[in-house]
Order: C-alpha cells, then sequence, then structure tokens
C-alpha cells in the first residue's frame, strides 16, 4: 500500500466504508447528514425493521426510504481500485526484490516466532535461531493478520462507544439547557404573578384588619355608652336610697313604694358581654394565615434546598471517571462492581425539581387564593347537617330512620361488632366528619336524663375507658344530676343557667382551634374551649345519653 499521506492513499481513504473499513459496495447516501456508506453495510447496522435509524457516523436521524444510490461514487471506487491494484503491483516488484535476507541473499520464505521477523533457509540452520519455533512465512501471515483484525474489532467497538457517548452527551446537554431555560421562563413569570398577588392580598388582609379595628372601637363604644348610662341611673338611685335610709320612721315610710319600684324598675346589665363570637372569629379568619403561609414557606424552602443539591451533581456530572471504571465502561462491564448502586441522574432528578418548584409556587398561589375566598365569604356561621352513623352506635342506642335521633333501648341489639362501634359507653358519632372551616348544628335534648354533646377526634377509644376531656380527644358540656357542667380535666367547671336547657347549639371553627356551646333558644354563650390544636385530625360530632326517657335529636 501507499504511504500514508500519498495522493494515492488518501483516494483510498475516501472510496473506503466507515463500518466496513472496505472499499464502498453499492454505495448509498443519506439525505439527512449526507455521508456515505455500503447498503449492505448499513441496513445491518442499523436494523431492517423500523423507517428510521441513526447515523453511524454523526447520529443524526435518517429515513431508510431516503438513501440516494451514489452510482458516481461506485464508479469513482472502480477507478480507484484499479489505480491502487496498479500502485500495489508496483510496490510488490519493488519489494520482491528487497525480500531476501540481506546477509545470506536467500529468500525470507520462514518466520521466527522468538524474534518475531522473516528469515531465510540459511538463518534457519544457524546458532541463532537453534531451537527457535520457526514457520513458515505464509502461515505466519495468516496467524498475525487473524491477530491484528481481532484487535481492529476490539478498537472499532471502543470507537463506537466513545461516538455514541458523545452523541448522547450532547443530546442530554441540549435538554438540560432546554429545560433550564423553561425553567427560567416559567419562574420569572411565576414571581412576578406572586409579587402581585402578595401585594393585592397584603392590601386586602389591611383593610380587612382596619375593617375590624373598626368594628371593634365601635362596639367598645357602644359597651361604653351603655354602660355609663346603667351606671348614672345606677348611681342616682343609689343616691336616693341612701338619702331614704338615712330619714326618720315617718318621712322614710312615706312614698316607700314608689322608692322600691325605681328600684325594681332598673335597668339591669343583662349580658356584659362587649365583643360577641362572630367578631373574634373574624379576627381568627385573618389570623389563620400565619400558619398556613409559613407552612408553605416552608415547602418552599425545602424546594430550594434540593435546588441546590443537584446543581452540585450537575456541576460535577461528566466529569472524567477514572481510567479504571472508563475501561470497564468501554467493555460492557458494571465499573463499580456487581454490588453498586444505581447511578443518579441528574436530567431526571433536575426535571422533578423543576415539577417540584412549580408545584410549590402554585401551591403558594392556590393557598392563598383559597385563604382570600374564605375571607371574602359570608362571616356568618353555616348550619351543618349532621346525622348519626350507626357503624358506632352503642348496642343499646336506638337511633330514628332519619338518623337524626336517638334514644336509649332496655337491651342490647343483635349488630355487627365493628371496630368503629362504642362497647364501653353510650355513645354515638356523627356521620359528617370537619378537617376545616366553621360549623354549627343543633341539638334538642329536653329535661330527662343525663346527656353529653359536643365533638370528638375520629381515634377516640372505642374499646376502653373513654374520658370526657380535651386530653380525651373530647370537647364537650353534659347534664348530670339535673346539673350542667363543662367537661374539662381535672375538674368540670359548672354552667352557670337560669333555668332548663331545651336546645343546645355546638359551634366548630377548625382553624381558629374553638369549639363554642350556646342556649339555642337564648342565645347565650355557655361555655368555649378555646386555642385548641387539632392537627388535620378529623373531627366528628359526639353524643352520650343515658337514662330511660333521654332523647336527643338533631335540628
Amino acid at each position: 500500500m501507499a504511504a500514508a499521506g500519498s495522493p494515492v492513499q488518501d483516494l483510498c481513504d475516501e472510496a473506503t466504508c466507515s463500518i466496513c473499513l472496505e472499499y464502498f459496495k453499492d454505495p448509498v447516501t443519506t439525505a439527512e447528514c449526507g455521508h456515505n456508506f455500503c447498503r449492505s453495510c448499513l441496513v445491518q447496522c442499523c436494523g431492517e425493521r423500523g423507517r428510521e435509524a441513526s447515523c453511524p457516523q454523526c447520529r443524526q436521524t435518517v429515513q431508510k426510504r431516503n438513501l440516494i444510490p451514489n452510482r458516481q461514487l461506485a464508479h469513482l471506487v472502480e477507478l480507484i481500485k484499479k489505480l491502487s491494484l496498479e500502485k500495489e503491483e508496483e510496490e510488490e516488484e519493488e519489494g520482491r526484490k528487497g525480500r531476501v535476507c540481506e546477509k545470506h541473499q536467500e529468500p525470507l520464505n520462514l518466520f521466527c516466532e522468538d524474534h518475531e521477523s522473516p528469515i531465510c533457509v540459511v538463518c534457519d540452520k544457524s546458532k541463532m535461531h537453534e531451537n527457535h519455533k520457526v514457520i513458515p512465512l505464509e502461515e505466519a501471515f495468516e496467524k498475525y493478520k487473524g491477530l491484528i483484525c481481532s484487535r481492529l474489532e476490539i478498537l472499532m467497538k471502543e470507537k463506537e462507544k466513545i461516538m455514541a457517548c458523545q452523541a448522547d452527551l450532547d443530546k442530554e446537554s441540549q435538554d438540560l439547557l432546554k429545560l433550564t431555560e423553561t425553567g427560567r421562563q416559567k419562574t420569572v413569570e411565576k414571581f412576578r404573578q406572586l409579587q402581585q398577588f402578595l401585594k393585592e392580598q397584603e392590601k386586602h388582609h389591611l383593610e380587612h384588619i382596619e375593617e375590624v379595628e373598626k368594628e371593634v372601637a365601635r362596639k367598645r363604644n357602644e359597651q361604653l355608652a351603655r354602660l355609663s348610662r346603667e351606671l348614672t341611673h345606677l348611681e342616682n338611685v343609689v343616691q336616693e336610697m341612701e338619702k331614704k335610709r338615712l330619714q326618720p320612721a315617718h318621712e322614710l315610710l312615706q312614698d316607700v313604694r314608689s322608692t322600691l319600684q325605681r328600684y325594681e324598675k332598673r335597668e339591669t346589665l343583662v349580658n356584659p358581654l362587649a365583643f360577641p363570637p362572630e367578631l373574634k372569629g373574624r379576627i381568627s379568619e385573618f389570623c389563620d394565615i400565619n400558619p398556613l403561609l409559613e407552612g408553605v414557606m416552608k415547602q418552599f424552602k425545602d424546594a430550594l434546598l434540593l435546588r441546590e443539591q443537584l446543581q452540585e451533581e450537575v456541576l460535577s456530572f461528566g466529569k472524567p471517571q477514572k481510567e479504571g471504571q472508563q475501561r470497564a465502561a468501554m467493555e460492557g462491564q458494571d465499573p463499580m462492581g456487581a454490588g453498586a448502586a444505581e447511578p443518579r441522574d441528574p436530567l431526571n432528578e433536575l426535571r422533578q425539581y423543576s415539577w417540584q418548584l412549580e408545584s410549590q409556587l402554585d401551591t403558594l398561589a392556590g393557598a392563598l387564593g383559597e385563604q382570600r375566598l374564605h375571607l371574602e365569604s359570608e362571616r356568618t356561621l353555616r348550619a351543618t347537617n349532621v346525622t348519626l352513623d350507626p357503624d358506632t352506635a352503642y348496642l343499646r342506642l336506638i337511633l330514628s330512620e332519619d338518623r337524626k335521633s336517638v334514644r336509649l333501648g332496655d337491651k342490647r341489639q343483635a349488630l355487627p361488632d365493628n371496630p368503629e362501634r362504642f362497647n364501653n359507653c353510650t355513645s354515638v358519632l356523627g356521620r359528617e366528619g370537619f378537617t376545616a372551616g366553621r360549623h354549627f348544628w343543633e341539638v334538642t335534648v329536653g329535661s330527662e336524663g343525663w346527656w353529653t354533646v359536643g365533638v370528638a377526634r375520629k381515634s377516640v377509644k372505642r374499646r376502653s375507658f373513654l374520658p370526657f376531656s380535651p386530653e380525651g380527644g373530647i370537647w364537650a358540656v353534659e347534664k348530670s344530676e339535673s346539673k350542667y357542667w363543662a367537661c374539662t380535666s381535672p375538674d368540670d367547671p359548672p354552667l352557670s343557667l337560669s333555668g332548663d336547657l331545651k336546645r343546645i347549639r355546638v359551634t366548630l371553627d377548625y382553624e381558629g382551634g374553638c369549639v363554642s356551646f350556646f342556649d339555642a333558644d337564648s342565645g347565650a354563650e355557655l361555655y368555649t374551649f378555646s386555642g385548641v390544636s387539632f392537627s388535620g385530625e378529623t373531627l366528628l360530632p359526639f353524643f352520650c345519653l343515658g337514662g330511660g326517657k333521654t332523647q336527643l335529636s338533631i335540628s
């Protein structure tokens, strides 16, 4: 063959297929990238199935139906073959002259495997090659040609792997850049929307707080004016009676009935409560946004921390491996051993971060939007349609068909032993559960027997002793021995009432952490459990009753 870099050699290289490294046979050209291959080599390399394949030289996607037969290149290959053959014959003739032993001037027809060089028959008999393994030159040619070809095949495979890695790396870097650009645009837009939204929310909440402050001031002034009037009236009555008390008997008894009537007709302070529960509820509503924002911001900070970790991994991604790992990867082996952990995919994790970041921004906007709708909704409580859950009822409790009332029977019923059912307490739960919002329902309690009414955690004990207290997961009031009590621990404070209760209103403010009880007929507040943390658990209406004539009805 011609020397490397000669014009003849350059022509031969141009006429050589990059797959089989032989002269082109039936050459075809890819329309997409313009590279030439043997038709059979390209089909074998890319597979016969499928309409698309990757160019073995540049990895660009090509359509098999777009392959163009290159007849000019085929004709050029034939001319190059002839030129190359003539050149080889000339070189062979020149080489034949030089293929003789310089020392003995005999043909070099033998090959010494110890010295790995051709020798003549005279050299074979000399002491230099005594006891050496000598084989015919043609046999050595075939042997070493096979070794070279096997090594060449390995090198070509390694080359293909490197080219494939280069193409994959380039594609993956492009995907990363597209992803980061998309993330940049989305982040800028989301933060712009959030900034605008937060400004609107700040203004809205400040206006709401200002309204509540004005309402507090108005209520305070009204109550102070009322109290001032009552105080003035009482002072006048006190002065009159003090003066009357110091008079002699005949003057004191004169017109005494008029004095006593003024005392009896005085205005009494019926309800000294200056600020109604609804106003307190409005204050708790705009305070509820603080834990909400703290929770969302914590999630957002966690997402930012994840981004920093992924950025470090992305920066280290693609750094050169150790030589042993590179060699193992080229040979198709596990570079870290059989027990190595699955390698992390920075591209996939960056996608996950982008999705998570977008989700956190949407969550923040959604949460603030829900809070805004909640604050803009009607301030009064909404009545909740509460029904009784028969699966939780004690065996002696008899529920009405509409599940709106319950009474205590004489004997146990044959009912399924559900895990939800109370078996040590004459109780039943409501079917409706609450995890948010402000709700109320009313219960007709009557004047017979004893009862307990309130709310309970869904996880309240069903199979063992059940303490009626916040520590036991119950917030309730009860009637026992003709007296009314708030179920607290360790002491149950009595409820101050002027008469028997007929209907109780149970009010639940989940976000405000309050459970309140009112006389549904007079509207007087009976008791309030405040500052309660329900920890996101579902709350259920709770009912317990005893005594043969006790009956509770939900209205």
